[in-house]
């Protein structure tokens, strides 16, 4: 049985939403949740906590919530990040606290998680949690994108494409929603739709975004996610940078749950069914998803 300073809390959030946006390195997470902020008031990004040093114009709170080793360990015993990890030699996570301090306030959360992480959300949110997954348009766009940035070395970089072939893009249907980001303006405008259908009581704003998700249903099942699926297949097939040599190396799935080894390399193809994901807005649970054979993320 909860205690009571956790029903209270439930209590308090309950009229709010945390909404988490998931998806490889370069889909777009953050731009979107940009859009998000700067066109709905009430709407306010996650402050991560870290044990590095806070730089001169960083303010404890606002950028980030600066704690020493020591004191992020005990967090993670106490299970209070949603989620955390080590990069060069500091450790960075997602506090519980905040999340839950930010809801009770009545500000509506936007966060940019791990799919781990969003897992997590639903577990400890449960309804007033909603997950969108972001897809790049193509692995060669994708590509583009981080190699743009010029920020990581190309050994960085086709790590994190490998990463997201194998592990993250297959995971699309364990979430509510799903968006490719092929037109910014289009996404924006998508997960802001989103993002009002969750917030307002309105029945006839709730009705145009159902109404928009069954319009769009078709043409992300049929067109541009499949087209990315046969993509991911050529690069496990065939390595990074192979993307569009179809038959040179195998014909790729073409919809439809299609985990079957091939028999030629012993290489798994991507085995998820695009047949009824919708964009926008789509609940993908009950979605008829047959998990890749690469594992877990």
């Amino acid at each position: 049985m909860a205690d009571k300073a956790e029903m209270t809390d439930k209590e308090s959030i309950s009229n709010n939403i945390l909404l988490v946006l998931s998806g490889p390195s370069g889909s777009g997470k953050n731009t979107l949740i940009n859009c998000i902020i700067s066109h709905r008031q009430g709407a306010v990004h996650g402050t991560s906590v870290t044990t590095r040093m806070p730089r001169s114009y960083e303010k404890d709170g606002v950028d980030y919530f600066f704690r020493t080793r020591e004191e992020f360990a005990k967090m993670i015993e106490e299970n209070g990040l949603i989620e955390w990890d080590v990069y060069r030699d500091n450790y960075y996570g997602t506090p519980v606290f905040d999340i839950r301090e930010k809801l009770a306030s009545g500000r509506n959360v936007v966060l940019d998680i791990t799919i781990p992480g969003a897992r997590n959300v639903k577990k400890m949110f449960g309804d007033n949690a909603c997950t969108v997954f972001i897809l790049p348009p193509s692995i060669r766009k994708l590509r583009k994108r981080l190699y743009d940035r010029k920020g990581e070395s190309a050994e960085v970089i086709e790590k994190r494409i490998r990463f997201a072939v194998e592990s993250e893009i297959s995971r699309y249907c364990e979430f509510d929603y799903v968006i490719v980001n092929d037109d910014l303006e289009t996404a924006c405008r998508d997960i802001l739709d989103i993002y009002d259908s969750l917030t307002s009581g309105r029945a006839e704003a709730v009705a145009a975004a159902e109404a928009f998700k069954a319009e769009n249903c078709a043409g992300l099942a049929a067109g541009k996610l499949e087209e990315l699926l046969r993509e991911i297949d050529g690069v496990l097939r065939c390595g990074a940078g192979s993307e569009g040599k179809g038959a040179e190396c195998g014909e790729s799935c073409s919809g439809g749950a299609c985990c079957e080894e091939d028999q030629s390399g012993g290489v798994q193809s991507i085995g998820v069914q695009s047949k009824g994901v919708q964009s926008k807005g789509t609940q993908c649970k009950g979605a008829q998803c047959k998990e890749a054979q690469s594992g877990d993320s």
